[in-house]
């Protein structure tokens, strides 16, 4: 059986940081959910789409942090035993307007991302500060916005 050949050829696409902003959201507990998505690298293929646009795909991760009001910490959590969901799909509110991440690559073209929460889970479990523990889902979109060439226009 032969393999099929896959196109490995493409390129690294270099950017520069606009934004990358905490979006915060308060959740039905109190606790406050710290959001970001961090922009590591993208990857810029060597062929186009059917419209000539580049294709480009995204490596990034999302940082989440928990600030807890004293009333829901815990006794920090041995290690070792998974944490189990002690409440699910836990309601949540913007603290205020949620930012897209801002980034420009070095032709100009600008990619804007952001995190969309799906589910918010609280565990049984409580980090070494004593904090509970939560697991986030998230959808991260992104949009490119191409580099549009400068139209001179004569004035009459």
């Amino acid at each position: 059986m032969q393999e099929e050949k896959i196109d490995l050829d493409f390129d690294y696409a270099e950017f520069q940081i606009i934004k990358e902003p905490w979006n915060l959201y308060r959740l039905e507990d109190g606790a406050l959910l710290k959001l970001k998505l961090v922009l590591i690298k993208v990857v810029r293929e060597k062929q186009t789409d059917d419209k000539g646009n580049p294709i480009l795909s995204f490596n990034h991760q999302n940082i989440v942090g928990v600030l807890s009001p004293p009333e829901l910490r815990g006794q920090p959590s041995p290690e070792g035993k998974q944490p189990q969901i002690k409440q699910k799909d836990i309601n949540f509110k913007p603290e205020k307007d949620e930012e897209w991440n801002e980034y420009q690559l070095e032709d100009g073209t600008v990619l804007k991302g952001k995190n969309v929460i799906v589910m918010v889970n609280k565990t049984d479990k409580f980090d070494s500060h004593g904090e509970p523990i939560y697991t986030v889902e998230t959808q991260t979109i992104f949009k490119i916005i191409p580099k549009f060439n400068q139209v001179s226009v004569k004035k009459h």
